[in-house]
């Protein structure tokens, strides 16, 4: 089960970090291969929590990012489904 990125991210982490951790998300869905269904379920999980926690930020770089990765995992979520559409039509 993929861990939920925006448990990594705090108004200490850096930049770096958060980058890190996208890139994690981003290589554990493009190493994926499993129904996408469920997997678009868990990416809006994730999306809602990356906004709760942005909610909470005090730090205004923390928040953006957040909301940025709220957005990519939203984005997943869409990509997920549109895929699996696709499948079912072709």
């Amino acid at each position: 089960m993929m861990p939920l990125i925006c448990h990594h991210i705090s108004a200490t982490s850096s930049p770096k970090e958060w980058n890190a951790d996208g890139a994690l998300a981003l290589s554990l869905w493009l190493a994926g291969g499993h129904s996408c269904v469920p997997k678009s379920d868990q990416y809006r999980r994730f999306a809602q929590e990356c906004l709760l926690l942005a909610r909470d930020a005090e730090d205004e770089r923390a928040r953006a990012s957040l909301l940025h990765m709220a957005q990519v995992w939203f984005r997943l979520a869409e990509e997920c489904v549109s895929e699996v559409e696709r499948k079912t039509i072709g």
